[in-house]
């Protein structure tokens, strides 16, 4: 396998020799461990170059990504000079090594986008915070899911809206005495929970628009997706919205 790394290596650069190329940075994170991937696109394609995990938040720092950078681009005798781009989400720390190198950053398009969606949705988090209290045992882990999963819901909301007594079902060889709870089974008062209508009406309002950055966001997604259909899709949505900043 380590015979096998250096033959690859050793092809990898003789393709990138000399070529303009882009870096690209593919940070993720899995099981609360955070890691960073590293490729090379040219006109010829793309290649993969190094993974590196981060042991802790130290090693996230722009400095700490700009010494491993420099590692890579040493290892496989890349010059600087002929890198033209960085593609990375709009991360502070991908902002700050864009402008220590002077080269341009083409952020990704769905983490731009869902930055602006998060600012455009700030005033309106007191709705959305109004459907989390009553579903926070639910565990929902987004906006979208929260409001969906609060329209699924909201027909049934009416059960709640009186604290009365309910009917126990009479059951052969049950005896109110043996039950100490029989006759006192309530519905659960969520009745300060619920949004009032005009609030319901406006969090439903507020869901149409989730769907459509939805839409818009696997829009962006795409493989085929090009920076023209980006420009056109940015253009659409700032017709709809006007007051969304990028």
């Amino acid at each position: 396998m380590t015979s096998l790394v250096g033959v690859v290596t050793v092809k990898i650069m003789h393709e990138l020799s000399g070529e303009k190329f882009a870096l690209v940075l593919d940070g993720f994170t899995d099981a609360a461990e955070h890691a960073i991937a590293i490729f090379a696109a040219t006109k010829n394609g793309i290649r993969f170059l190094a993974f590196s995990r981060f042991l802790d938040e130290v090693s996230m720092t722009a400095a700490e990504h700009m010494g491993f950078l420099d590692m890579v681009l040493d290892h496989y005798k890349l010059d600087i000079a002929n890198m033209v781009a960085i593609v990375a989400d709009n991360m502070e720390t991908n902002k700050a090594i864009s402008r220590r190198i002077s080269v341009p950053l083409n952020g990704c398009a769905a983490h731009r986008f869902n930055l602006a969606a998060r600012k455009w949705l700030e005033p309106l988090m007191h709705f959305i915070k109004k459907v989390t209290i009553p579903l926070h045992e639910l565990r929902w882990s987004s906006c979208y899911r929260v409001l969906k999963r609060f329209k699924d819901l909201q027909p049934y909301m009416h059960l709640f809206m009186d604290d009365c007594t309910v009917e126990d079902d009479e059951r052969d060889g049950d005896d109110s005495s043996t039950n100490p709870n029989a006759e006192n089974l309530r519905r659960i008062p969520l009745v300060d929970l619920i949004p009032s209508l005009s609030e319901q009406q406006k969090i439903f309002t507020l869901l149409n628009e989730m769907n459509a950055f939805d839409v818009i966001t696997c829009r962006l997604q795409r493989k085929d997706m090009t920076v023209t259909t980006v420009h056109d899709i940015f253009d659409v949505v700032l017709d709809d919205y006007g007051d969304i900043d990028y």
